[in-house]
This record gives structure tokens, C-alpha cells and sequence, in this order.
């Protein structure tokens, strides 16, 4: 017989179990390494010696159980020289329950191994992804919204311009009232370029929490900042335009008192005609109210002074309105507000 080594655990992965006590039986007998039970063996990787004679085709293992019985009662007097389980050493292939995680190299595993991995076999927690670590993903270009002017309108149709980047013809355009969860249709929507469009619409609710998305042919879509577009009534005067009456020329003390609806409403004058010290000589406060200290100014003739007024809401939507006052001077030139 040729020498093949020194031990037969050179053979390769060639583990000696335990030596079997016998007891005239022909088993099984557990196969154990160490005390603890084997459960990778089987008939063909197993070599055993009794009585210095090496076994062959008269056993057969039962995996699962760990155990070897024999094809003979074996005397309780037999000595058990060796038990021998042979592995990768001298198997080609591995036996089953012989490979562990740790025997598998890091790179091993290829998708085509793992194609077909059902999902009830992924368990436990899986670790985080990094964008970074992503390939071949499909790109995509969205939209953005930066900037919509004016940022206020009324409930009337009227065209607004949004501005950003990205904007593919045509794109659809829908206003969002952020309270109700309603979204309107623009009446129509024109692509000035990739980064503006001019949009007519009309929103019949007012409101100062609408957002602006927009939406490519592609499906790709951007949205507004929140409370991007805000829709209000601009101001509504409630004094008649015209003649706010005639009053004594040099006359002190309040004039009149104009008045509009609207958000927070302020007064102002548009012309330089009503506050001019050399011509009407007034003042108007924010609520609307018109004073003098001395009212004409340097006239001493009867005059017509016209001027406009103008409303503005917290908004800043503004209404424009035109009056006129009249002095009047008596034969003693007293004053007087007729």
C-alpha cells in the first residue's frame, strides 16, 4: 500500500469524532465530536475501525440524527480504534450542513446567486443604503417653482408669471389651497422659456395659503413654498367719488373723513394737490380722516382743489379714487364748511 502521510487529518478537512463504546448491539451509536452530536455526516464520509480492521458497506449513518448502525451486532468487547469524517478535503463536493458563513469568501456571493431569493428569506434588519453607493438609476429633471408675481390678485381672471427652472411645453399648472386640500385648474398656461410662464387664472376663494405645482409632460412635477400665492379683495371705497363739499377758506379743524372696505385699509394721497401748503393745505391720516390748520392755504379767492386718494390693504392691493374740495371765502372772509 502506497504511503499517503503521517495522519490522516492531513487528508484535508478530516475530523476524528469521538471513539464508539459498544454494547453487543449493532447500534445506533451516536457519532459525536467532542461530546456534541454530529449532524453533517453521512454513510460515505465517514470511516471507522474496529478491532483494527477498517469498516466499509456494512453501516449506514442517519444524517439528522447523528448516529451509525451496523449491519451486525458489534461485541461489547470490540475496541473502536478510530472514527474518521472526511469533508471538502477528499469529498468533491460538500456534504450537507458542512459550509458555514464564515467558510464563504466576502466576494463569493454574485447576484445571479441571489437573483431568485425569495422576500420571506430577507430577515432581520437590513443595513442603511447610501445614495452614493446606487448605480444605474434613471435621472430625472424636475421642476421648480421659485417665484410668482404678483404674489396677490384678486378674485378676478388676470395673469400672473411664475418663474424657475425646468419648465418643458407645456406644462400643467395647478394652484393648491393648502387649508381646504382643493386644487384648481389654470384657465391657460404659456411657456415663455425654461424658466417662466405665464399662467391666467381666477380663484374665487380668498385665501393667503395657495401653492403653485407644476408639472411636466414627463410626470415630473415641482412645488411652491407654502403660502406662495395669496388671493384678496383689493380695497372698495365706500365715499363717492367727486366733490367732498365746500369749505371756508382759513378754516381749522377736521375736513372730512373718506372711508373703503378691505383688509387693514390705509389712506394715502397719490396726487400733491390735497396736502400742498399752497394749494388745499390738508392732511390725511392712515384711517382716512382729512385736517387743516388752515384750509386753502395762501388762496383768498374761491378755488376747486382735485386730488386722488388712494386705498391699500395689508396686501398692499390699492384702490384709487378722485375728489375735489372747494373753498369758499364771505364778505368778511370768516370761515365756514357749507
Amino acid at each position: 500500500m502506497a504511503y499517503i502521510g503521517k495522519d490522516l487529518n492531513n487528508l484535508g478537512d478530516v475530523q476524528t469524532l469521538d471513539n464508539i463504546t459498544f454494547n453487543a448491539g449493532a447500534g445506533p451509536y451516536n457519532l459525536q465530536n467532542g461530546g456534541v452530536q454530529v449532524t453533517n455526516a453521512d454513510t460515505a464520509s465517514i470511516m471507522i475501525s474496529i478491532d483494527g480492521v477498517v469498516q466499509g458497506g456494512n453501516y449506514t449513518v442517519n444524517t439528522s440524527a447523528g448516529t451509525i448502525t451496523f449491519d451486525f451486532s458489534v461485541s461489547s468487547g470490540s475496541v473502536c480504534n478510530f472514527v474518521k469524517l472526511f469533508g471538502t478535503g477528499v469529498q468533491l463536493t460538500p456534504k450537507d450542513n458542512s459550509v458555514t458563513t464564515i467558510k464563504v469568501a466576502n466576494d463569493a456571493i454574485t447576484d445571479a446567486k441571489i437573483d431568485t431569493v425569495a422576500a420571506s428569506k430577507l430577515t432581520g434588519a437590513l443595513p442603511a443604503i447610501s445614495g452614493a453607493s446606487l448605480t444605474n438609476l434613471p435621472s430625472e429633471t424636475k421642476p421648480t417653482v421659485d417665484s410668482v408675481a404678483p404674489s396677490t390678485i384678486t378674485n378676478a381672471a388676470q395673469n400672473i408669471v411664475i418663474t424657475g427652472t425646468n419648465f418643458v411645453a407645456i406644462p400643467r399648472v395647478d394652484v393648491i389651497n393648502t387649508a381646504t386640500g382643493i386644487w384648481y385648474s389654470v384657465n391657460t398656461v404659456t411657456r415663455d422659456s425654461a424658466t417662466q410662464l405665464t399662467v391666467n387664472l381666477a380663484l374665487a376663494v380668498d385665501a393667503n395659503t395657495y401653492r403653485i405645482r407644476v408639472e411636466n409632460p414627463d410626470g415630473n412635477a415641482g412645488l411652491s413654498a407654502a403660502n406662495f400665492l395669496t388671493t384678496s379683495d383689493a380695497p372698495v371705497w365706500t365715499t363717492s367719488a367727486g366733490t367732498l363739499g365746500t369749505v371756508a377758506g382759513d378754516f381749522s379743524g377736521t375736513v372730512t373723513t373718506v372711508a373703503a372696505t378691505g383688509d387693514t385699509v390705509t389712506f394715502t394721497e397719490v396726487t400733491s394737490v390735497l396736502t400742498n401748503a399752497s394749494l388745499a393745505n390738508c392732511a390725511i391720516s392712515s384711517a382716512g380722516a382729512i385736517t387743516t390748520s388752515d384750509f386753502d392755504g395762501s388762496g383768498t379767492t374761491a378755488r376747486t382743489h382735485t386730488f386722488t386718494l388712494r386705498a391699500t390693504d395689508a396686501q398692499s392691493q390699492t384702490t384709487d379714487r378722485e375728489f375735489t374740495l372747494t373753498s369758499s371765502y364771505g364778505a368778511t372772509g370768516g370761515g365756514q364748511f357749507n
